[in-house]
């Protein structure tokens, strides 16, 4: 999914889509009547110079050839709901380089993480919750220490999760 300016939606922004799912789309459609403009794959998106790139359910697809077209095309910032979006950690690396902001997909993309381990220890739906409305600020803090700790955001979140868990283990 991208999302580019435009004035159809509330602060100025369109989502133009791709999935190869009819039903998927059929159901977007049926909630969202012409809020979506479907297109055939990622090339068909950055055609549109979209602002944001939103992997959801496919990954591997932030390849280096990828990263580099997302600069060339505009695109400010990487953030999506799929594991595993990056071709490999270099592509990281490089989209910091040209100035494309990558949100880690394991700090956005901890909701049913969160969930599974709710499961585990009695299914609190109002702690997950609680913890789930986290994930902005944390979002937040690990873009800052990026930027103060000049390291690229995937080094960042790794430091977050590093600390946490050194935390959790009392040392």
């Amino acid at each position: 999914m991208a999302v580019s300016s435009d004035t159809s939606w509330p602060d100025g922004a369109s989502v133009v889509a791709w999935d190869p799912s009819p039903s998927a789309r059929a159901t977007v459609d049926e909630r969202h009547p012409g809020r979506v403009r479907w297109v055939q794959g990622v090339d068909s998106m950055l055609a549109a110079e979209p602002d944001v790139l939103s992997p959801n359910a496919l990954g591997g697809l932030i390849t280096s050839e990828l990263a580099a077209a997302l600069a060339e095309r505009g695109v400010r910032l990487v953030c999506g709901g799929a594991n595993n979006q990056l071709a490999s950690p270099e592509v990281g690396d490089l989209l910091d380089a040209t100035g494309v902001v990558y949100t880690p997909d394991f700090c956005v993309n901890c909701g049913g993480v969160v969930q599974v381990a709710e499961e585990l220890v009695g299914a609190d739906v109002e702690r997950a919750k609680a913890t789930v409305e986290q994930v902005f600020p944390t979002t937040q803090g690990v873009l800052a220490r990026a930027k103060q700790e000049a390291i690229t955001p995937v080094r960042a979140a790794e430091r977050e999760a590093e600390a946490r868990i050194a935390a959790a283990r009392g040392r």
